[in-house]
């Protein structure tokens, strides 16, 4: 009853995170809103399959689909692996020519949490001098690029507007995430980035 109990508050959660009545998850599950109330309360228990077409319903990620199904008691649908590992090879040539083709403009590849891990050569020229004091430019985040005061900063021309844009996209992912104590971290450092837009 616990995991079930589990499941619904977290279901409940996305839902309210959604800004969506119990009717209007239903419509989207094709479940009536009934047994939506029944599933947060405990009351029934959801199949896998449910789960699945719940969260799919909610546009949750795939990570966040995951912990929906271990909340609900059952094992995650979703593998995770890392993008170094021998299995990703293809993933990483596909991500290279991608990167690549927008050159001469610069372009990057980041995870959730805005680290790099790709880039074209153009910006190399960007962030040359830009490599934290003993550290390389894989330790750079692309958010603290933005926001720090340093030499990346300085060549936004336009570094309010770019500023505020960050923001929205950050704010954006985290309520497409839910809580997440590193990307709230994050957002907290760059508003107490002098000048940045709140």
């Amino acid at each position: 009853m616990e995991q079930t109990n589990r499941f619904g508050k977290s279901l409940r959660d996305w839902r309210g995170r959604r800004g969506l009545s119990q009717l209007e998850l239903g419509l989207r599950a094709e479940v009536s809103a009934r047994h939506i109330s029944f599933i947060e309360t405990g009351r029934s228990r959801p199949s896998r399959a449910m789960v699945l077409r719940l969260a799919g319903s909610l546009d949750l990620p795939l990570r966040e689909q995951n912990a929906l199904l271990l909340a609900a008691g059952f094992a995650p649908h979703y593998g995770e692996r890392p993008l170094t590992g021998a299995e990703m090879a293809a993933a990483r040539r596909a991500l290279r020519i991608v990167l690549d083709a927008r050159e001469p403009y610069p372009a990057f590849a980041l995870d959730r949490s805005w680290t790099r891990v790709g880039w074209n050569r153009p910006p190399a020229m960007l962030l040359r001098d830009a490599a934290p004091a003993g550290g390389t430019l894989s330790d750079l985040n692309a958010l603290d690029l933005v926001f720090r005061p340093g030499p990346v900063r300085d060549r936004i021309e336009n570094w309010p507007e770019v500023a505020r844009a960050v923001l929205r996209r950050l704010r954006r992912q985290i309520a497409r995430v839910g809580p997440d104590e590193r990307l709230g971290a994050m957002l907290k450092r760059a508003l107490a980035t002098p000048g940045a837009a709140g």
